[in-house]
């Protein structure tokens, strides 16, 4: 073996410095997540899917807030309502449960006022 073929095969060979192309889904959740608009596209699916479970009357005077510890925390506007949910607690949260994106909810909490 010459010296110069002695050289050359000490030089290590040249790793592969092409990239590796990805799923165009993990890309775009990654993007979603990122700016906000996955967490946005569930709220609006709960507030649709709550629409449906109490009707549009009920709904109009509910606000939906916070998920905490399988509890779906709702605003009221008053006493009636708040009532009314209570006693149809069960068939909301049947309703909710169809949907697997909320299978988490496991109660709903009324409050008068603000979420």
């Amino acid at each position: 073996m010459d010296d110069d073929t002695f050289f050359l095969s000490q030089i290590p060979s040249p790793k592969s410095t092409r990239v590796r192309p990805k799923k165009i889904s993990s890309l775009l959740s990654k993007v979603l997540t990122k700016y906000g608009v996955e967490s946005q596209q569930a709220a609006e699916s709960l507030r649709a899917k709550w629409n449906e479970a109490v009707g549009p009357a009920i709904a109009e005077s509910t606000r939906i807030g916070n998920i905490q510890r399988g509890s779906l925390f709702v605003a009221v506007d008053n006493n009636l309502v708040a009532q009314e949910l209570h006693m149809r607690k069960r068939e909301i949260l049947k309703t909710l449960k169809q949907d697997p994106a909320f299978a988490e909810i496991r109660d709903l909490k009324f409050r008068i006022g603000s979420p």
